[in-house]
């Protein structure tokens, strides 16, 4: 956008005045230089020596000049000739020495003119100022001397300085001449603080009768007459703090009618005078606190009649009685401090014409009782401190007449009792502090049971603190009733219980501290229900509920406070609020004592059932909610026979039961440390319903199938008389039915012979479920390891044996071998002649297991391998020259179904399982159980059904699953990025007989193969063309010509599985 003229013009105005005061600014000479700041001020930059500054000037042109010097004399002040700096209101000289000459002539040598404003601080004048110092500066209004170290001041050192009107000489240490405010006639503030004054010259302000402020403050004046302070007809502030003042007299403020703030704190006041405040009508604010010595007497009426007076401090003064009129015929006050005295009592008078009182505080004294009616009358009384006392007791009215009342406290007082009516007199209390009492606050009994506090009309408070007391449950007003309450503080008190009611807040922004209480018991049973019946908020509510520091009683109870703080609730019931539980620890049973909430799972948890009338004796029922669990424990009762029978879990009373809801469905059998040596059938009533039998510890020498229950999933078997274990106690361990997950035998004098050869096979298969599988040793004293054993270390041979054993194998290998290379170079007519006479089913014995088959190969991969089995290895196995059918799990498993039945169909209706090795694979679960069924297949067939592809580093076999490293040491695989990857796959998959297409493979590729590439498969269903040709053998002729076999087919294919080839 083009600039306008008057645009243009203004440019041009502001850059020539901004050039105009850098050249005005700088003077010209080598030891200074000019810049802007970022904001856009000049600062000048003066020295001797480089990287040493001497001073620093910084301006704001038309406004201020601040001068801070460094090390310098008034000497160089010379490197500043040659500035015109112009007008400038306002100047500072900071830790800068005094020129040799008056400041006026200083100033106008460079330039600056119209200073209404001075401020000149060194911290080290002391008595070097001089009479010339401020003469000519006619026009200044502000003065700022403090914090120099003046000690005196000469006596005509303002004579000139008529139009002054703020003059600051604090903080020095200055003795006054009397006449040296005699020209300041116009001076409005003096401020005088912190000069360590002893006595002020009589009459020394006389002339300052414009004078509206005066600051005596940190000084050390004992003593201060009407003489002193006259002049002073237009004070309005005036601060005597921190002085050593003893007494004053009455008339003191007797000259003085326009006062109007009148400040006397941590004085040595021991009495006042009568009528001391009886000129001051327009006093507004008296603060007279923190005063180091007991203030023994304050005369009736001391502040009687002051109709403009809103704000009175008389704090911290050691005052043991207040007259009853102190404050009759003031009105207006609006604040009162009486807090941090001796007070026992006050007359109930005291507040009587206080009407418009809005803030009391009477706390940290001795009151021990309140006359009823002290407050009646201060409907505009909004806070109410009576903290810090030695009250026992509220009565019904002493709060009545607190109609506006919205906060009040009584912490730290010796309440015991509160009359039941007492609140009903403050109905818009907002916050209520009762701490450090002994209050139980127990109120009426509502007609559906319910019991109120004494505090059930305050329905709008807002925080409640009652920490420290003697409250012993939750009453139903503070959970029903007081709808915006956001603080409850109930730490430290002696509730026991908690239950799901004490807690069903409907303020739905609500802080609940239950720390350090005696709660033992936290009931959160229907936790679940209820929330489910819940009105749904718009936003949720934030509930918090702190209850840390309780002695919990860690048993059934526990249980749902438990399943909460695992996060194994509906998310409805963790919507209601918020369970904090901080270092929440059990105090019992004993073997839980310190341990945290947190520490503790919910699994952990049993239930005694007393009730339960079927328990077998001498045995003890419990019930574990977590897993629905019924627990028999007999253990270590010194039994002969285990029980006959055992409860049915399925039947149980749910009267019996913790929670309600909770339905048994299993059993845990403990029978561990007794003499126990057969265990019944488990047909035998309640034992089909055990799944975890614990026999540790018995004189058990021998175990029947029939005795292990069909549901077993642990047993222990450890430390008892076993030797061996018959093939079929461990075909029913082994059954898949059965889910076993923990076994341990250890501990048993096992018989390490060739009857052994059964276990050592079942430890190697389900070495992951056995438990301290090293240490089942050989019983004959060796301390062999059972599981390191050989079949060979079981059954030894003998010489003799081992020397015939190998002549007879060395024969037969050399039978082997000469049939081979015979069969090698007469393998096609050996093929023909036994197809011919109907020999070849020996050759088809694999295709004749795989005929009902569905698919040739069962993929099985990491979800995070799908990108490389879905765009490499899928396109080129079903698309390539051979095509394979596949199964693949998100094509062709059905939705809905377990998996592990899926797994088990899969593998069971695949002729080969393909199995993508590879990092993520190894971290798979269901990858490692498909691996499992898949080899438990091939090794119940004896045949290879299993193809490894190795995609990506797997790292170092030693570190991988013991059974896919077994297998790995053991067979050979494929490799991703082999060059021969795709030819190896392919002849390790069933091998397909499509004349068609394997005539069309170059020789090259054929040459190499095994002949198992063309006697071992068959064509499917699933993978034969329907336009393929297929030659029946009945249409076949054969001729035998000089030894040849002959066919008419005039290609090379399959017949019925036998390769047949034209010559």
């Amino acid at each position: 956008m083009l600039l306008t003229m008057r645009q243009l013009m203004l440019t041009t105005v502001l850059t020539l005045a901004v050039v105009s005061s850098d050249n005005s600014l700088c003077p010209i000479n080598s030891s200074c230089h000019c810049e802007h700041n970022v904001l856009g001020d000049l600062d000048l930059w003066c020295s001797h020596a480089p990287q040493k500054v001497t001073f620093h000037a910084k301006l704001k042109p038309g406004n201020m000049l601040n001068f801070q010097c460094f090390s310098m004399t008034w000497m160089d002040y010379a490197l500043l000739s040659g500035l015109h700096v112009g007008p400038t209101p306002r100047v500072a000289f900071t830790f800068c020495p005094l020129p040799n000459m008056p400041l006026y002539q200083m100033l106008e040598s460079i330039g600056i003119s119209g200073v209404e404003s001075l401020v000149f601080q060194n911290s080290n004048l002391s008595d070097t100022l001089e009479s010339s110092f401020l003469a000519g500066l006619s026009n200044l209004t502000t003065l700022t001397l403090h914090g120099n170290g003046i000690t005196t001041l000469p006596q005509d050192l303002f004579q000139e300085m008529t139009m002054l009107q703020y003059l600051d000489l604090k903080d020095n240490a200055l003795q006054l001449p009397v006449h040296v405010f005699d020209h300041l006639s116009n001076l409005l503030t003096l401020e005088l603080g912190g000069n360590q004054m002893s006595h002020l010259e009589v009459g020394i302000f006389r002339n300052l009768s414009q004078l509206s402020r005066l600051n005596l403050w940190g000084n050390n004046l004992q003593n201060l007459t009407q003489d002193v302070f006259i002049g002073l007809s237009g004070l309005q502030f005036l601060d005597l703090s921190s002085n050593k003042l003893t007494s004053i007299s009455a008339d003191l403020f007797a000259k003085m009618p326009q006062l109007r703030e009148l400040t006397m704190p941590s004085n040595n006041f021991s009495f006042l005078p009568d009528g001391l405040f009886s000129s001051t009508r327009s006093l507004t604010k008296l603060g007279l606190y923190d005063n180091r010595q007991p203030l023994q007497y304050i005369p009736p009426g001391l502040l009687a009649n002051l109709t403009n007076l809103l704000e009175v401090y008389l704090n911290m003064c050691g005052i043991t009685q207040m007259p009853a009129d102190i404050f009759w015929g003031s009105p207006a006050i609006v604040n009162i401090s009486l807090q941090g005295n001796l007070l026992t009592t006050l007359p109930a008078e005291l507040f009587q014409d206080t009407v418009k009182l809005m803030n009391l505080k009477l706390g940290s004294n001795r009151l021990q009782a309140l006359p009823d009616g002290i407050f009646f009358g201060l409907d505009n009384l909004q806070t109410l401190e009576l903290d810090h006392n030695q009250l026992t007791n509220i009565s019904g009215n002493l709060l009545k007449g607190l109609a506006q009342l919205k906060s009040l406290n009584l912490e730290h007082n010796q309440l015991k009792h509160i009359a039941l009516e007492a609140f009903m007199h403050v109905p818009t209390l907002r916050q209520l502090t009762l701490s450090h009492n002994h209050l139980s606050l127990r109120g009426l009994q509502t007609n559906v049971g319910e019991v109120q506090s004494v505090l059930s009309a305050c329905v709008h408070l807002e925080e409640l603190y009652i920490s420290y007391n003697a409250i012993m449950t939750i009453f139903s007003d503070w959970v029903l009733t007081m709808l915006n309450l956001r603080t409850l503080d109930l730490s430290h008190n002696l509730i026991s219980n908690l239950s799901l009611e004490d807690i069903q807040f409907l303020s739905s922004y609500i802080t609940v501290d239950l720390t350090y209480n005696t709660i033992s018991i936290i009931d959160l049973q229907n936790l679940e229900i209820v929330a489910r019946g819940q009105i749904p908020h718009q936003t949720p509510p934030n509930r918090r509920i702190l209850l840390e520091g309780n002695p919990l009683m860690c048993d059934c109870k526990v249980y749902d406070l438990l399943r909460y703080l695992e996060d194994r609730l509906e998310p409805e019931a963790r919507s209601m609020f918020e369970i904090i539980p901080g270092n929440l620890s059990c105090a019992a049973p004993p073997g839980w004592r310190g341990i945290t909430v947190k520490q503790l799972s919910s699994f952990k948890i049993q239930c005694p059932l007393p009730k339960l009338v079927d328990c077998p004796h001498p045995c003890t029922c419990f019930e574990r909610p977590a897993d629905s669990a019924l627990i028999v424990d007999c253990s270590g009762l010194n039994l002969s026979q285990s029980p006959a029978s055992l409860p049915d879990p399925l039947k149980l009373d749910s009267r019996v039961l913790w929670p309600r809801r909770i339905k048994l469905n299993h059993t845990e059998l403990w029978l561990n440390s007794n003499s126990i040596v057969t265990l019944p059938w488990n047909t035998a009533p309640g034992y089909s319903r055990v799944t975890q039998l614990y026999l540790s510890g018995n004189n058990i020498s021998t175990l029947a199938a029939e005795q292990v229950p069909p549901h077993l999933q642990v047993l222990e078997l450890d430390h008892n008389n076993m030797t061996w274990l018959d093939a079929s106690i461990l075909q029913a361990l082994a059954n898949k039915t059965t889910g076993l997950q923990r076994l341990t035998l250890h501990a048993n004098p096992w018989q390490c012979d060739c009857a052994a050869r059964g276990m050592l096979n079942f430890l190697q298969e389900h070495f992951t479920q056995v438990a301290y599988l090293s240490n089942i040793t050989c019983g004959d004293g060796s301390g062999r390891s059972l599981a390191n054993l050989t079949f060979n270390d079981l059954c030894p041979v003998s010489s003799a044996t081992i020397v015939t054993m190998s002549i007879i194998v060395a024969l037969l290998g050399i039978m082997v071998g000469i049939s081979a290379a015979l069969y090698y170079y007469f393998q096609h007519e050996v093929k023909v002649w036994l197809y011919a006479r109907g020999l070849c089913l020996w050759f088809v014995t694999e295709e004749e297991l795989d005929k009902d088959k569905l698919y040739d190969a069962f993929i099985s991969y990491s979800h995070r391998d799908e990108e490389f089995v879905v765009n490499q290895l899928v396109p080129e196995l079903e698309g390539g020259t051979t095509h394979f059918k596949l199964c693949l799990h998100y094509r062709d498993w059905i939705a809905g179904e377990w998996i592990p039945n899926q797994i088990a169909r899969s593998v069971e209706d695949s002729r080969r399982t393909l199995v993508v090795l590879s990092p993520s694979f190894l971290e798979s679960v269901w990858g490692r159980m498909e691996f499992r069924t898949a080899h438990s297949q091939a090794l119940s067939e004896g045949r290879a059904r299993v193809i490894v592809l190795l995609y990506g580093d797997i790292g170092p076999l030693d570190q991988l699953d013991p059974e896919l490293r077994a297998y790995l040491s053991m067979n050979t695989y494929v490799k991703w990025g082999d060059p021969w990857f795709w030819d190896k796959l392919r002849y390790a998959l069933p091998h397909s007989q499509k004349v068609s297409e394997r005539s069309k493979e170059p020789k090259s590729r054929r040459t190499g193969r095994d002949d198992k590439l063309e006697l071992i498969s068959t064509p499917s269903s699933s993978t034969t063309s329907p336009t393929d040709e297929v030659l029946n053998p009945l249409q076949a002729t054969t001729a035998l010509t000089n030894g040849h076999v002959t066919l008419l087919a005039k290609t090379n294919g399959h017949i019925n599985g036998c390769f047949v080839k034209s010559v």
